[in-house]
């Protein structure tokens, strides 16, 4: 909600987030009005952590500068700061960092190297492909 109101935030990036619609009532009728990338898991296994409808949702009520897409094979918790302190173990880290610094630099640096403009290609490795990429 804070992106949504304070505007000294220009953009914002979802890391599997949960939105919590139920508390953030304005967020759920009126969305997030400003850039923003969803990044989300695709695994059903765990159905308390899925958070795709949330983010399509939230894509749906947008009228411009959003994206989002799941990482296949990624489960919640493979979006979390242990990537970055062991990467051979989190190998999808390498996807959502390239995400995550291309869509910053393009809307806080003013940098755009066009890596989201479609659904970025196969990385590090098949097994961590980018599904199901929607953009506005």
């Amino acid at each position: 909600n804070l992106c949504r109101t304070n505007a000294a935030v220009k953009c914002a990036a979802f890391l599997d987030a949960a939105f919590h619609f139920e508390v953030n009532g304005q967020l759920n009728l009126e969305g997030l009005q400003k850039p923003f990338l969803a990044m989300n898991n695709n695994n059903t296994l765990e159905p308390e952590y899925v958070f795709w409808p949330e983010s399509t949702h939230l894509f749906n009520l947008a009228t411009t500068n959003a994206i989002i897409f799941q990482i296949a094979n990624t489960r919640h918790f493979s979006f979390f700061d242990w990537a970055w302190y062991y990467p051979s173990q989190y190998p999808q880290s390498r996807v959502v960092d390239a995400c995550l610094v291309s869509f910053y630099n393009k809307h806080l640096k003013g940098q755009d190297d066009h890596l989201l403009d479609q659904s970025p290609p196969k990385y590090p490795d098949e097994n961590f492909q980018v599904i199901n990429f929607m953009t506005k």
